[in-house]
């Protein structure tokens, strides 16, 4: 029986239609009518919880993700109708977003609820418009075929799925050989060169491309965790005490700054594009914070607890920030079974939780260790055991990944 998560924390809202995939996983569409959000929550056979997906961005914005009927396909693949939005959200067998489609480009309004016939057609059956007195509710037989979907009776009227499935390519332009065992964080500056941090080894570095060659302009000697650049192109350093330093890309001198977070101890800092500093901390208590301060050094919002006052982090390694104000936080504690990114909505609560993919991280952890926003808005996470770049959107969903072992 399945009533409250592993935090004693209930699961459901009301679960209005449940469906199951091959590996014995059920996805429940949990949703109260009036409610502002409803989701799809994944349980593992036996066990708990394992995923929560809350609606997409470009679809439920201003809109509510109000699912309705949950379904799985032949493929094993999971399909949630979104009825006011015309909009099926199409899931893997872990609740992980694929992609969605807009039933209204094949004149299909309010989808309500469908099932796959036996030669893997599905069949949907539409809703009224709200306050709709009519009695004229559609069924509709459709043809899917990849990602293109058809409706049967309307002859040959097709349209691709928006592309959340990225055709990703990567190529080498140079490769660097370096003096570190490791490289743990890598920042391009103004001035053409790249600080290279290696806290495995306790090596910070500034380098500078000269043809196929790196040539090191300036070595220290010190265990930094976590590096961001600032607006006036010096670097912050997370060196793990309660105060953040900083080191002048003009001078090479190490400073301290306004930013303490006594009696805490940093366990990574980041800086938006807003010059908000987020800083993870802990302390030997067990308190686990995300913290965002002000170029004053004052805290404006400080991340600990969900709305069920449960531990939002178990280990804060890396973050990054997007422009809407979204946090994305890598949180990964060594040792442990899986990590995570958590998205962080700006002031407010999370709104999104990332445990990686089924076919990269089946029987091996979801070992992320840095994290990085992309000039389009989006995120790649490094999943470094799998050789692996997970691609997601600004609030935290996967559009695709790509094997790094591929170049």
């Amino acid at each position: 029986m399945y009533e409250h998560d592993k935090y004693n924390q209930p699961i459901f809202t009301y679960p209005v239609n449940i469906t199951s995939t091959s590996n014995g996983d059920i996805h429940v569409a949990d949703y109260k009518p009036g409610s502002v959000r409803g989701r799809v929550v994944v349980l593992e056979q036996g066990r708990d919880r394992i995923n929560t997906y809350t609606g997409h961005t470009d679809v439920n914005k201003g809109i509510l993700f109000k699912l309705v009927r949950i379904v799985s396909t032949p493929r094993d693949n999971v399909i949630v109708t979104d009825m006011d939005t015309y909009t099926l959200h199409i899931l893997n067998n872990n609740g992980q977003l694929l992609s969605f489609y807009k039933t209204s480009n094949i004149e299909i309004k309010y989808p309500f609820s469908f099932a796959f016939t036996q030669t893997g057609q599905l069949l949907n059956g539409c809703s009224k418009p709200v306050n709709s007195k009519a009695k004229d509710a559609k069924i509709f037989t459709v043809n899917i075929s990849g990602w293109e979907i058809t409706q049967s009776n309307v002859g040959v009227l097709q349209s691709k799925v928006s592309p959340l499935e990225l055709s990703v390519t990567l190529n080498i332009n140079k490769q660097y050989q370096t003096e570190l065992s490791q490289v743990s964080d890598i920042i391009p500056l103004s001035d053409n060169s790249i600080c290279l941090n290696s806290n495995l080894y306790g090596k910070l570095m500034k380098v500078k491309p000269e043809g196929n060659n790196l040539k090191t302009t300036s070595s220290l000697n010190i265990d930094v965790y976590g590096v961001t650049l600032t607006a006036e192109n010096d670097i912050l350093l997370d060196t793990g005490n309660s105060r953040i330093q900083q080191l002048s890309n003009i001078t090479g001198k190490i400073t301290d700054t306004v930013y303490d977070i006594s009696p805490l101890k940093s366990t990574t800092v980041h800086m938006t594009c807003n010059n908000k500093v987020v800083v993870g901390a802990v302390n030997k208590h067990g308190m686990i914070v995300v913290m965002v301060m002000n170029k004053k050094g004052e805290n404006e919002t400080i991340y600990e607890h969900d709305k069920y006052n449960q531990p939002i982090f178990t280990y804060p390694v890396n973050i990054t920030s997007t422009s809407n104000g979204d946090i994305h936080m890598a949180d990964y504690k060594p040792g442990s079974v899986r990590g995570r990114v958590v998205v962080l909505e700006q002031g407010r609560d999370r709104i999104n939780t990332y445990t990686g993919h089924t076919d990269v991280n089946k029987g091996r952890p979801f070992k992320l260790v840095r994290i990085v926003s992309t000039p389009r808005d989006n995120v790649i996470v490094t999943d470094m055991d799998t050789y692996t770049l997970h691609i997601l959107n600004n609030n935290g969903q996967l559009l695709s990944f790509y094997k790094t072992s591929k170049i």
